[in-house]
């Protein structure tokens, strides 16, 4: 089922097509690393499909499974079974009823985020001991190539595991995509202030910023509001929820860049921002690069093509995109509930 929905999607969106663009952008393939991937690629990644190599890290054994179940027609991917921190050793990995929850740290049961959420979410669950590991030790074991861009979403983990890769190598990340919960639920885990001051260090700025909401409807917490107001409380038009998590995109600055006449470097960074619809940036960053001599006219010739490919393949996409949420529900698509649904997508203000 999963090999004939992504023959599906490139027949729809023309898989050729991106990679043309990635090409023309820089003819070498990006390094992607998605710790904690155990639904597979995310869609802003999906693009990369055949213009990425790809290292798919997931300490549960069954979403590893999964994994290779969904790529096996894919000849670059890498899939990592295990689980990773700032240190080497042993932790307690607390598997949870969804596999996306399944986290090293300990769930504090007496916190708002876990008081607040579906429990069916969590429970049951169950836990084991695991070995853990760095990511610099196990790049090294497995001779792993240096990312460009790396995703993280270990529920409460995230800065923790890239405290564990070397130095050498967080100062080449290009992009970094990560998750923070903004509501206690994990004992020890990060925080927004800490991550981005962290990151800083390296160059990397955020750029976007993706909201989940912490109350559903469904939610206990939620009874008392809609046995006094009645249904309407269920209505994101009338009522606010608070910011349970974030996922922040952050990217290396340009300016870091071109100043040091990183010319490969400026070229995955340009790829980084279109696979992120940054397009404004891209050819921002292109153009001055072209100014300050780093790349010639052919060069820029070029880029400007593979931008321009991947610019009209995500519109595309997009219109794809709306025609699927209209056939889902009408209604959802002309209010654009939606819009906030992925990092990409259009905001209602434009």
């Amino acid at each position: 089922m999963n090999i004939l929905k992504q023959f599906l999607k490139t027949i729809v969106y023309g898989k050729n097509k991106e990679a043309d663009g990635y090409r023309a952008i820089r003819p070498t393939a990006l390094v992607c690393f998605d710790v904690g991937a155990a639904h597979g690629l995310q869609p802003q990644w999906q693009k990369l499909m055949h213009s990425a190599n790809f290292c798919m890290f997931e300490p549960n054994d069954e979403a590893i499974k999964n994994l290779k179940s969904m790529y096996s027609l894919c000849s670059n991917f890498t899939f990592v079974n295990c689980a990773l921190s700032d240190h080497a050793g042993e932790e307690t990995l607390t598997v949870t009823n969804a596999p996306t929850g399944s986290t090293i740290l300990q769930i504090n049961q007496d916190s708002e985020g876990f008081q607040s959420s579906d429990k069916n979410y969590f429970l049951p669950w169950k836990e084991i001991r695991i070995s853990v590991d760095t990511l610099a030790d196990i790049s090294k074991k497995l001779s792993l190539p240096a990312p460009d861009l790396i995703k993280l979403d270990t529920q409460g983990s995230e800065l923790k595991i890239l405290k564990g890769l070397d130095e050498q190598r967080l100062r080449d990340l290009t992009c970094v995509e990560i998750e923070i919960s903004l509501i206690d639920l994990y004992r020890g885990q990060d925080n927004v202030e800490d991550v981005i001051s962290f990151l800083r260090q390296y160059d990397l700025v955020p750029y976007d910023i993706r909201v989940s909401r912490a109350i559903s409807a469904s939610s206990l917490l939620s009874q008392p509001l809609q046995r006094l107001v009645g249904s309407k409380s269920k209505d994101p038009r009338y009522n606010s929820c608070r910011s349970a998590e974030i996922d922040i995109v952050f990217f290396k600055k340009p300016q870091t860049l071109i100043s040091g006449r990183k010319k490969d470097e400026i070229l995955k960074l340009i790829c980084s921002f279109c696979t992120y619809n940054f397009f404004f940036q891209a050819i921002n960053t292109l153009e001055r690069s072209v100014s300050e001599n780093i790349l010639n006219a052919s060069e820029a010739a070029s880029i400007r093509s593979g931008v321009n490919i991947l610019f009209h393949a995500n519109a595309r996409k997009r219109r794809f995109e709306g025609i699927r949420l209209f056939i889902k529900n009408p209604l959802s698509f002309f209010r654009k509930f939606y819009w906030a649904r992925f990092l990409w997508v259009t905001p209602p203000s434009t």
